[in-house]
């Protein structure tokens, strides 16, 4: 993988696994952009997991209803491989707005499959996620440990084996 290549943390929310549709559209989609899912994992967050993973977003007005959906049900976890994973990923899912994205991402995830602005199908790496030292990467990947999985920027992320 070039200069260019890396990994990105994908999140599958929980309303867009309640729809058996929308899941395998997501998956194509992934599929047929050339990224490549090195691992996955299916997992219920508890709150206080949902809290540490999303406290950059601490008393913002969604806050409360990104915990309560990201806690609503099993998401699921992808690690995505590839030439700049994070941008494509990203634009694959398209704008965080859903309304937004209806209009000027017409074949994005969060277009097809949102509902609103927190119900938007996904969770995409911020682009500074895997910037060394950063706090979202540090807070993340200890969540994302709990659930054993290891997502590092300088060799393939692997599902960790824990007693």
């Amino acid at each position: 993988m070039g200069a260019a290549g890396g990994f990105t943390l994908a999140i599958f929310k929980p309303h867009l696994l309640r729809n058996p549709v929308a899941y395998a559209a997501a998956q194509q989609l992934i599929e047929s952009s050339g990224l490549r899912v090195v691992t996955s994992r299916r997992l219920q967050l508890t709150e206080s997991e949902a809290r540490r993973f999303y406290r950059e977003h601490e008393g913002r007005f969604f806050h409360r209803r990104l915990i309560s959906l990201m806690t609503s049900g099993p998401l699921e976890v992808l690690v995505l491989s590839g030439e700049n994973a994070i941008a494509k990923w990203r634009e694959l899912l398209g704008p965080t707005k859903v309304y937004k994205a209806v209009y000027s991402h017409p074949d994005c995830l969060r277009s097809m499959y949102g509902i609103s602005d927190t119900r938007n199908a996904g969770h995409g790496s911020d682009p500074n996620f895997d910037r060394p030292g950063s706090p979202i990467r540090h807070r993340r990947r200890c969540v994302l440990r709990c659930h054993k999985i290891a997502v590092t920027t300088n060799k393939e992320p692997v599902l960790m084996h824990t007693a």
